[in-house]
């Protein structure tokens, strides 16, 4: 009789331990188990035991979790949304940003990046003057998977207004001569992936050409900025 009070003060305390966050939740489980004839070692599976440990762990709110989801909307909304970003109807891009949610808009893609990186590649310019007015996006900054920002993207793709519009948004702190992962800056996107076009825009608010820098070393000087190109930039607000 003595045994079993021990047995059963044991428990108790164990249990309070549990709830104080002092004991794990193996040591829960295991008595959990013990105290039932309906959850007999013997009974339980792997999968049945590693169920209840997780149970037990959200009950006494000693979960941890190390992922952190990608958006704040739903997997389903932000695929819409971006596939609406990548298509090339400017004015249904140009709606959709107008009309959607501040999660929605914020909703990226672990590889193209977001909604900014989609409408400066497929040249939707109303779209990227309306991203960056709103005050609820937080991406004007923002990465794509190698790296590069929205103004990477646009000067690859011939994008030249897109690139003025983002050189004088006083949000993107980024700047012209921004690399990313492969040490490539948006003069360099310009050069390599596109015609050029954007070359004396990116040039004009000082980029740089940083693959050409490496190869000719201290010889290489960009031009300094001209006043002309500056004054057609300011004339898009």
């Amino acid at each position: 009789m003595a045994t079993l009070w021990c047995q059963n003060v044991k428990r108790a305390f164990r249990g309070l331990k549990a709830f104080l966050g002092f004991a794990s939740v193996e040591d829960v489980a295991r008595e959990t188990r013990l105290s039932s004839p309906l959850l007999a070692p013997e009974d339980s599976s792997p999968a049945e035991e590693q169920m209840s440990q997780e149970a037990l762990a959200r009950l006494l709110g000693n979960s941890r979790s190390d992922e952190v989801p990608l958006n704040d909307c739903s997997e389903a909304e932000a695929e819409a949304f971006l596939e609406v970003m990548r298509g090339q109807d400017s004015r249904l891009c140009l709606k959709t940003v107008r009309q959607a949610s501040a999660s929605v808009v914020n909703a990226r893609d672990e590889c193209i990046g977001n909604a900014l990186h989609a409408a400066a590649s497929e040249g939707h310019l109303e779209a990227v003057r309306l991203l960056l007015l709103r005050s609820d996006f937080r991406g004007v900054n923002c990465l794509n998977s190698i790296g590069s920002t929205a103004l990477h993207i646009a000067a690859a793709n011939d994008e030249e207004d897109i690139c003025k519009v983002l050189l004088l948004c006083p949000r993107f702190t980024a700047g012209v001569n921004a690399v990313n992962d492969n040490g490539q800056s948006a003069l360099d996107f310009a050069v390599e992936y596109g015609s050029g076009v954007c070359s004396p825009v990116l040039e004009a608010a000082g980029g740089q050409s940083v693959k050409l820098r490496r190869r000719v070393g201290a010889a290489y000087r960009p031009e300094p900025p001209q006043e002309g190109p500056a004054q057609d930039m300011a004339g898009l607000d």
